[in-house]
C-alpha cells in the first residue's frame, strides 16, 4: 500500500489516500467531508469538495463504493448517520 500522501492511482483509478479513507470509513465508521458526501450519495457537496485527484478520479469513486462496499453503508445521508453509529457503538464495545 503506497503512503496516505502519494498521489498515485490505486488499481481501480482512485488516489491512494482515498482508499484508506474510504475503507477507513466502512471498517471504522469515521470519514472526512469528501468522502462522507460520496458515501451520501451528494454529488454537489462532493464536488465541492474534492481535490484536483478526487475530482479527476470521481467516476471511478463512484464505481467502487456502488459495486464494492456494503449497501448499508452508503446512499443516504440517514444510512451513512446509522453506519456511523453502528460503528461508534461496536468501538465502544470493544474498548470496555
Amino acid at each position: 500500500m503506497k503512503p496516505t500522501n502519494s498521489k498515485e492511482l490505486n488499481e481501480y483509478g482512485i488516489p491512494y489516500y482515498t482508499m484508506e479513507s474510504i475503507n477507513k470509513y466502512v471498517n471504522c465508521g469515521v470519514c472526512g467531508d469528501f468522502v462522507r458526501a460520496v458515501m451520501e450519495n451528494n454529488l454537489m457537496e462532493a464536488l465541492g469538495r474534492a481535490d484536483s485527484e478526487n475530482r479527476a478520479a470521481i467516476f471511478e469513486i463512484c464505481l467502487y463504493v456502488h459495486n464494492r462496499i456494503p449497501d448499508m453503508c452508503h446512499g443516504s445521508a440517514e444510512k451513512v448517520k446509522a453506519w456511523e453509529k453502528a460503528k461508534l457503538k461496536k468501538r465502544m464495545q470493544t474498548e470496555a
